[in-house]
């Protein structure tokens, strides 16, 4: 879940999201900066994002909490009204030392503009 506020070219976003790993429940809070296209330029609008937050890692025997940083992009495809359909890949870093990998993230939502 994320709520945000946009301008032309740039936006804040908050976000909560919880996602399964293979060793369970990751959930992350963040702050994310958004850089896009503005929409006049092309109907698809293109956006980068990177953003700094927390995690809880609820897995496994290395489970935790910690800073988490994140970095990505994706599109967002604009429907009739104030609708659109948003795609968008993270890669997370998560300090958390006993394990080197960085979870990534695809997911889907719908956007509302007002």
């Amino acid at each position: 879940m994320a709520l945000g506020i946009s301008l032309p070219v740039g936006g804040i976003e908050f976000e909560y999201a919880e996602a399964w790993t293979v060793d369970g429940p990751l959930r992350t809070g963040m702050v994310n900066l958004l850089l896009r296209i503005p929409r006049e330029a092309v109907r698809l609008q293109l956006y980068a994002s990177a953003g700094a937050g927390v995690y809880r890692d609820r897995g496994a025997a290395n489970g935790g909490s910690g800073l988490a940083g994140g970095v990505g992009g994706g599109i967002l495809i604009p429907l009739p009204g104030p609708f659109g359909v948003r795609l968008d890949y993270r890669v997370l870093g998560l300090r958390r030392p006993e394990r080197g990998d960085r979870p990534q993230r695809i997911y889907a939502g719908v956007n509302l503009a007002f």
